[in-house]
């Protein structure tokens, strides 16, 4: 089971927090938190709040931002948020959370709390990553589940690659196969010896479709743990 850890970022001037998938209990906690301050925002999908330090955001897909450090906002609510029961949820809105299979699922879009658009780009230019351990591990399960080959950026060359440039930083857009992303798919926190990324708009083509049972997902949804306030609603019996 993972274990949330803290992981902060700041990009062109903001900084960013990665929290838990949150619920709407945990929503509410947070409202709770800051209803001394002016609540712009209070929804069970977005707080927004403006602090005496300036505009706070924070987003049940499971990030913070703000053009201050809100460490001193947040943190104290970490030991709250963990304690919070799990909210029971359909499977489709748990793979959504993760995952976006196409008609066919010969295309899939994951889904990264910070790694997309401009965000991407500013990562790789610093040689950082914000792949979460709870994106990282949905996403190797459904390329272990899948088999093939993917075409990610890479710090290091494959048969094949082309080169490029992030900020100063050279990578290479290589195809890999599974086995490889498993061990190369770097973690926010971590380095690996070789590093794979997901493309920033987060999308991979499969050979051929992708089809994973339910009790898999159920297994893989238990070991996402502190990372992710959700699970799945148990099956009706017949």
């Amino acid at each position: 089971m993972l274990r949330y850890k803290v992981h902060q970022f700041k990009l062109r001037g903001t900084h960013y927090l990665l929290l838990p998938k949150l619920n709407s209990k945990q929503m509410g906690l947070l409202s709770e938190r800051f209803k001394g301050d002016r609540i712009l925002t209070a929804s069970p999908n977005s707080v927004v709040v403006r602090t005496k330090e300036g505009k706070l955001n924070i987003d049940s897909a499971g990030l913070c931002w703000s053009a201050f450090d809100p460490s001193d906002e947040i943190l104290p609510t970490i030991p709250g948020i963990l304690d919070c029961e799990k909210e029971a949820a359909t499977l489709r809105t748990m793979e959504s959370l993760y995952f976006r299979r196409s008609t066919g699922a010969t295309e899939v879009r994951f889904m990264k709390r910070l790694e997309s658009s401009s965000n991407w780009d500013a990562l790789l230019s610093a040689g950082d990553c914000a792949l979460s351990p709870d994106e990282r591990t949905a996403c190797t399960f459904l390329l272990g589940q899948a088999g093939g080959r993917y075409e990610l950026l890479t710090d290091f060359p494959e048969d094949g690659s082309t080169p490029k440039i992030c900020g100063r930083r050279r990578f290479f857009v290589s195809t890999i196969d599974g086995p490889t992303v498993s061990t190369t798919l770097r973690v926010a926190g971590k380095r690996n010896p070789r590093n794979s990324y997901l493309p920033r708009d987060g999308v991979l083509h499969f050979v051929s479709g992708v089809e994973v049972n339910r009790q898999d997902l159920v297994d893989l949804f238990d070991r996402l743990g502190e990372w992710c306030s959700f699970t799945i609603k148990a099956a009706r019996k017949l």
